[in-house]
């Protein structure tokens, strides 16, 4: 009888000993947790600035006379298309300029 008290009390000490280390681990990975999703939002906002200056660039790219012939001709087709090309046309990207003095091209 004792010696099954002793065997439980071991047995204890040992479940003890594990939750205290799986705790610890835990702590350690919900840490881990924390620094990748705070470089995934870093990462997310280097993607957004990096489309937002592809775009730009892409906007500022004079079109290829073969497409222009295609969108008039889609245009003609499409009369709303055309007030939404006069906006468009009209309203720079949102950003451009303060990219452009950014880089020292203004």
């Amino acid at each position: 009888m004792i010696e099954d008290l002793d065997h439980l009390a071991q047995r204890l000490r040992q479940l003890a000993r594990l939750t205290q280390d799986l705790r610890a681990e835990n702590r350690a990975l919900q840490g881990e947790i924390g620094r990748r999703d705070a470089q995934i939002r870093s990462l997310h906002g280097t993607l957004e600035t990096a489309q937002s200056r592809v775009d730009a660039v892409l906007a500022r790219l004079p079109v290829p006379p073969s497409e222009a012939a295609q969108e008039d001709d889609a245009q003609a087709d499409d009369p709303a298309s055309e007030a939404e090309d006069e906006n468009a046309i009209a309203a720079p990207h949102p950003a451009a300029d303060e990219r452009r003095s950014m880089h020292g091209t203004t």
